[in-house]
């Protein structure tokens, strides 16, 4: 499992994790970036009003 302390290396994460032929790829944080939830609006119809409430706060 990936732990949280490992720092992302951009070049690092170019040079071997992306690349399925590298054979020695080095441990590498996951990159940060902006996530967004979406949801139908079938769903937020017939969810629960505490599920969308849930889902609004996070953005």
């Amino acid at each position: 499992m990936l732990q949280p302390t490992i720092p992302h290396d951009a070049a690092e994460w170019k040079r071997s994790i992306t690349n399925f032929a590298c054979h020695n790829p080095k441990v590498n944080g996951w990159a940060i970036d902006n996530v967004m939830t979406v949801v139908t609006k079938q769903f937020a119809d017939m969810t629960s009003p505490e599920v969308m409430v849930y889902f609004n706060k996070r953005g």
